[in-house]
């Protein structure tokens, strides 16, 4: 009686342990699994070999992608959900193109945000495509997964709160203009100084005469 006893307590213990030992199994399992789904879609550091954390992302720009009627002043930024390696924001990894045509500009970053600053205005009417790339990365090395790209399109005509010219002296296409003529142009408001030079502003062959001293 005993022994049976005894065998029906081993079989019980035995079979609560199989199944500890499965659900710990398949527990194990659902963990890696779930981890894996976490981390695979940053893409893996060239140098490191590992993916740490949430995979950084752009999460809005502005202006947003296929916003029209952009100011051609316009700065261009894109936000990230998490704080990147400053020393990754920069030209190689912040582009902005008016077709295959790189603009030229400055690139800097703070808090979660980069900005792309152009060195001379946008063109009116035109599509540009700025682009994020994947040499964006966190402060632990995980790099964008892939490229963020998005496009938008500068505006017809002057916005009212731009800057435009509204009288220049010579007027245009005047004749008879003296050879130490100095030239001029009026703006419609107040500008900052150090804004009004090249290449902002251009004069066409003035400054191939010795004599001529080009000034705005």
């Amino acid at each position: 009686m005993n022994n049976s006893t005894d065998s029906t307590k081993e079989r019980k213990t035995l079979t609560s342990m199989k199944i500890k030992t499965t659900t710990l199994f398949k527990t194990s399992w659902a963990m890696l699994f779930i981890l894996t789904l976490f981390t695979w879609q940053c893409k893996k550091d060239t140098f490191k070999g590992e993916t740490v954390g949430i995979c950084p992302n752009v999460i809005s720009t502005d202006p947003g992608n296929g916003n029209v009627n952009v100011l051609i002043s316009k700065k261009i930024t894109a936000t990230f959900n998490k704080k990147m390696d400053s020393s990754t924001i920069n030209n190689a990894s912040f582009r902005v193109k008016q077709g295959s045509t790189p603009i030229v500009g400055n690139v800097t970053y703070s808090g979660n945000t980069a900005t792309f600053t152009p060195v001379a205005y946008f063109d009116y009417n035109t599509i540009y495509t700025a682009t994020i790339t994947t040499n964006s990365k966190d402060l632990d090395g995980n790099a964008l997964p892939e490229n963020y790209i998005w496009s938008f399109t500068t505006g017809f005509t002057s916005n009212a709160n731009q800057p435009v010219v509204i009288s220049t002296d010579p007027y245009n296409a005047e004749n008879n203009v003296a050879i130490n003529r100095k030239i001029s142009a009026a703006f419609n408001k107040e500008m900052d100084p150090a804004t009004i030079i090249a290449p902002r502003t251009k004069f066409s062959n003035c400054c191939r005469c010795f004599a001529i001293q080009c000034i705005i």
